[in-house]
């Protein structure tokens, strides 16, 4: 049981800050420019990028073991769809172009998260 609510946790943790970015901090850094947006995305998509990954692959171990502890294929799908929602976000590389980056910024955010 404790491996279910863990993993259940790692992923409703990873819910809850994709969702807080799209709310609360993309628009707050368009409402501040892009060029000052820019700046800030950056740093802040390579942080976001480490927790991400992190919580995916905790959650994904987690779910992994619950499967193997409760005989439950469902927990198989969630923790492989977890591990390929985040391949497929976080896969892409950075831009590197500062019209790629206004265009992102403008787009809210790129489909990045």
């Amino acid at each position: 049981m404790i491996p279910e609510i863990l993993a259940t946790l790692a992923c409703g943790i990873f819910a809850g800050a994709a969702i807080y970015v799209n709310l609360v901090e993309q628009p707050a850094r368009l409402s501040c420019g892009i060029a000052l947006a820019i700046t800030e995305w950056r740093p802040s998509y390579q942080r976001g990028t480490v927790m991400q990954a992190s919580l995916a692959f905790i959650g994904s171990v987690l779910a992994f073991f619950s499967a193997w502890l409760s005989r439950d294929p469902a927990w198989i799908v969630g923790g492989a769809l977890r591990v390929f929602g985040v391949a497929d976000a976080d896969g892409r590389p950075l831009t590197v172009s500062p019209d790629a980056d206004r265009t992102i910024m403008r787009s809210g955010t790129g489909g990045l998260y």
